[in-house]
């Protein structure tokens, strides 16, 4: 359906206005019943929708739907008290991909919704639906999850429209249609509810939600708990949406399957949530579902609530939107198999710890005139996806700009006038092995290194490559400052090529020592990543290897070791007041354009005139 019929079905299915929400409301109650305790011990079973002024769950005590349903609580409109009584099966699983070798089976776990014990007051609905267990939406498990979750959620939508039988009524408000919903009000405070669920080939539109949601997620793979869940082949449309979230994995947007979501002109913002008690620490421990509560700490960075996710074939599309996360990351893709992430005129901001963005596995991220504000990392890329900045995209991270890992052989573009300003290297490459196409852009390192290729310090993401074990930095149409070093040259060469294009500082390879804690640990992770390097000539079978074409140049600030030149008239120079001095394979070789293979240095000494004093009018730049 298109927008603009979806529009006109708003403006003219008055009737399906009344219908809809007949059949929304909170049903037929059983009759009165003022006050409900259930004493420790005790299990009381909710057959029909149920009004109460106040409930009382003594710690032992269990309120549940019966067998084949699950139980929503709500008081004044707000869900409450959810949660899930995670049980052994009795099945086991095999070790997952990400398991070490060795592991044996893990045991799987199945979950039945309860209400929390506490005393409860107001007007309160309890509310059973048909059980709906989903598994995760990522295509493989990544741990000892469980079977299956029990999902609910305020407004439940498919192919035919609104399906009140799944849904919660006495969860929301708002003028809903089987098209579209406006002005939807969604508060949850429990644990593990969804807002609104699009299941199946659902076509809608979400006018002006605003969802606010405290508690916590579990399963962010399957967006359990999510405000927003986009599955199947669904295409969703929000506008003008306010999401705020505060807990464990409570994502506000997620999608997976082959589905869409557009979401337009909107406000996300997630915060923090509590862990649960039996948390035992990493991403996937034993004994809690396997869902990864927490950020890979072998990322360096903190968190347990990333705000939007795409999985699987999932394409997310960002307009005009502030998106935040407090800690994590704000725009996430996580096991995409043909994943797509669109975002134009956004602002993207990390607060303490995290990344902007993430493209994992196969992806497609595209940055339009964006704004990246983050603590850590503009982009995380691993696998062979492709990522754009565009448009005069402007990065301003703390630390790195783009970090590959895991023997990424993914593509990075800048281009459009976009701007990378960054506390320490633009792009850091961790024993993986990328394209990084610079055409027209500004990249501003704080360190001074533009882009270092490094042997890997993430203890848990080795290098996975198999394949082309060559970075390619194509730079075009720009006038960068700062150095370009590979210190992984057990591994891979580092190629540059220049085309209209000047670059003022070393290419050279080098060694690297790894700074602060070492093996890495959860304890120290913000040690991951920070190396000292200096440069130096290899032995090893890969080095650097650079092409000027004509047109471009390149000014040698510092001494450089390559394996390869190749740069054509007026392709190499030195700062004003010094010149180079080429060696290759230990010989002066005189600077000529050609091409030289070998053991090449190229330093840069002052220009002496009669008497021994020295031309240079300065020190050169420090690159460290």
């Amino acid at each position: 359906m298109t927008k603009r019929n979806r529009y006109l079905t708003m403006l003219v299915v008055v009737v399906t206005v009344v219908i809809t929400m007949v059949a929304l409301a909170p049903g037929i109650l059983a009759a009165p019943v003022t006050s409900l305790s259930v004493a420790a011990g005790e299990t009381y079973i909710v057959k029909e929708v149920t009004g109460l002024k106040h409930l009382s769950i003594v710690q032992g005590g269990v309120v549940k739907a019966a067998g084949g349903y699950s139980l929503t609580m709500t008081i004044d409109g707000v869900e409450t008290g959810g949660d899930i009584l995670v049980y052994d099966t009795g099945e086991t699983l095999p070790p997952s991909p990400m398991d070490p070798p060795g592991t044996p089976p893990s045991k799987r776990y199945g979950g039945v919704t309860i209400i929390k014990p506490g005393e409860y007051h107001g007007n309160i609905v309890l509310t059973p639906t048909p059980e709906l267990l989903l598994s995760r939406g990522a295509p493989f498990p990544a741990g000892n999850e469980p079977y299956l979750w029990p999902y609910r959620t305020g407004l439940y939508v498919d192919e035919t429209g609104v399906v009140a039988e799944r849904s919660v009524p006495a969860a929301v408000s708002g003028k809903i249609t089987d098209a579209s919903a406006g002005d939807l009000r969604i508060t949850s405070t429990g644990d593990y509810f969804n807002g609104v669920m699009f299941m199946g080939d659902a076509a809608y539109t979400l006018l002006r939600p605003v969802l606010h949601f405290t508690g916590n997620g579990h399963d962010d793979f399957g967006g359990f708990g999510a405000a927003i869940r986009v599955a199947g082949t669904s295409d969703v449309e929000v506008y003008g949406a306010r999401i705020i979230t505060d807990g464990v994995t409570r994502s506000a947007v997620w999608v997976g399957d082959e589905g869409t979501v557009t979401v337009n002109d909107s406000h996300i913002e997630t915060g923090l949530g509590e862990l649960p008690a039996d948390w035992l620490g990493g991403p996937f421990p034993p004994g809690t579902g396997g869902s990864m509560l927490t950020v890979p700490w072998m990322l360096g960075i903190s968190g347990n609530c990333r705000a939007t996710s795409v999985v699987a074939k999932g394409t997310a599309t960002y307009n005009d939107c502030y998106i935040q996360a407090q800690q994590w990351g704000a725009l996430s893709t996580d096991m995409c198999q043909d994943g797509h992430l669109n975002v134009f005129d956004c602002t993207i901001k990390t607060v303490e710890s995290g990344y902007g963005a993430y493209n994992d596995q196969q992806c497609v991220d595209y940055f339009d005139h964006c704004t990246f504000d983050v603590p850590d990392y503009g982009l995380i890329h691993t696998g062979p996806g492709t990522s754009t900045f565009t448009d005069r995209t402007v990065v301003d991270s703390d630390r790195w700009g783009v970090m590959f890992h895991g023997g990424a052989p993914g593509t990075v573009i800048v281009d459009g006038g976009s701007v990378f300003n960054t506390g320490l290297t633009c792009f850091l490459m961790k024993s993986s092995y990328p394209t990084i196409n610079v055409d027209n852009a500004r990249l501003n390192p704080g360190n001074g290194i533009i882009l270092h290729s490094m042997l890997s310090d993430d203890p848990m993401s080795p290098d996975q490559s198999g394949g082309d074990t060559s970075i390619d930095f194509n730079v075009s149409n720009a006038s960068l400052v700062g150095d370009v070093v590979n210190t992984n040259t057990t591994k891979c060469d580092v190629n540059v090529t220049l085309t209209n294009a000047t670059l003022t500082g070393a290419i050279t390879t080098g060694a690297q020592e790894f700074v602060g804690v070492y093996p890495r640990s959860i304890d120290a992770r913000q040690d991951i990543g920070m190396v000292e390097v200096s440069y130096g000539p290899t032995t090893d079978a890969y080095g650097v290897k650079v092409t000027v074409n004509p047109g471009a140049k390149w000014v040698v600030t510092e001494t450089s070791y390559l394996t390869s030149l190749t740069f054509a008239r007026g392709g190499l120079a030195a700062p004003a007041g010094y010149k180079l001095s080429i060696t290759v394979d230990g010989r002066p070789v005189l600077s000529r354009p050609d091409t030289y293979t070998g053991a090449i240095v190229i330093k840069v000494v002052p220009m002496r005139v009669f008497g021994g004093s020295s031309l240079a009018p300065r020190p050169l730049p420090a690159t460290d």
